[in-house]
């Protein structure tokens, strides 16, 4: 397990093509998760920075589209960890450490089943490069519904 989370871990790497670092835009990011309507469970505008960033030079290499789809993630992710934080509070408010240790042992599971979702994946592509791809958009997909899902639970509506 560790040996495909180093491979990966490299195929994620930034790629620069041309002297430039491929980037997406953190706005369009976070504007599709302000607009993803209450109790949606995945935002269909997730991925579509990382589409604009594969117009970039260096973007269509399938080097170039799983860095597109890591930068997003990245986006995303920092997004989880700010709802996190706000569903922890929350939740300390409202139901005391049992509930926030539930959230947590919850965030922890569910880590470890995008990981390993999204390494089966990549096993299950194993003959092609392709698997790279499948496997950044996994992650990609997986941490945007799940930034979605945490903004929700620090909601107070029904």
């Amino acid at each position: 397990m560790l040996r495909v989370g180093f491979m990966l871990a490299l195929m994620l790497a930034p790629v620069t093509a041309t002297g430039q670092t491929l980037k997406v835009s953190e706005t369009m990011i976070r504007t599709c998760a302000a607009e993803t309507p209450y109790a949606v469970a995945q935002p269909t505008c997730a991925g579509d920075a990382a589409n604009i960033c594969q117009s970039l030079p260096g973007g269509s290499t399938t080097n170039g589209i799983v860095a597109c789809l890591q930068a997003e993630t990245d986006i995303w992710d920092a997004m989880l960890n700010e709802e996190y934080g706000k569903a922890r509070t929350a939740f300390d408010s409202v139901g005391g450490e049992d509930l926030t240790t539930s959230l947590r042992d919850a965030q922890r599971a569910w880590i470890a089943f995008r990981d390993a979702d999204c390494a089966m994946r990549y096993h299950q592509w194993s003959g092609g490069t392709i698997r790279s791809v499948v496997s950044a958009s996994c992650h990609l997909q997986m941490t945007a519904s799940r930034a979605i899902a945490l903004r929700d639970l620090a909601r107070n509506e029904p």
